[in-house]
């Protein structure tokens, strides 16, 4: 009955709280998490691809159909900083959020581009966002006392 709840016998006949240590992730489970990452990822480019065929069978050359890959750059993001949060090296995020909030202004833009708006000054945007992602990487967690 312990090894059914994790717990060591001591634990589950006394009712301490004391937690019994995590058993040891398998030495390959840096590979698998980089294998469902990479999955995750491919699975955001063929619903692209799929949304992509489906709009040039449907719309007969009236709409710019290449604009849901664009749109698909930042939602891959997002794929890829839950992964790296979850799994990964953290310091990368700040990364992955640079690449997304640049990907987010240059959709933003080529989709008002389609509608005949010039709105190249949203990217002034992405300045003091920059300059905030480079500052917030450069805060450290305090030492635990």
């Amino acid at each position: 009955m312990a090894d059914l709840f994790g717990v060591t016998l001591d634990q589950l006949i006394r009712g301490e709280d004391t937690p019994a240590p995590a058993p040891a992730a398998p030495d390959n489970a840096h590979f698998r998490h980089g294998i469902i990452t990479t999955v995750s990822l491919l699975l955001v480019f063929f619903i692209c691809l799929l949304t992509f065929v489906l709009f040039c069978i449907i719309s007969s050359g009236r709409l710019c159909p290449w604009i849901v890959f664009v749109y698909g750059i930042p939602v891959g993001c997002i794929v890829w900083l839950v992964f790296n949060s979850i799994w990964f090296n953290r310091r990368r995020n700040y990364l992955i959020i640079s690449i997304l909030m640049w990907s987010i202004l240059a959709s933003i833009h080529l989709s008002l581009l389609l509608a005949s708006i010039h709105a190249a000054l949203l990217y002034l945007l992405g300045l003091p966002g920059q300059l905030v992602i480079i500052l917030w990487s450069l805060l450290k967690k305090p030492a635990k006392h």
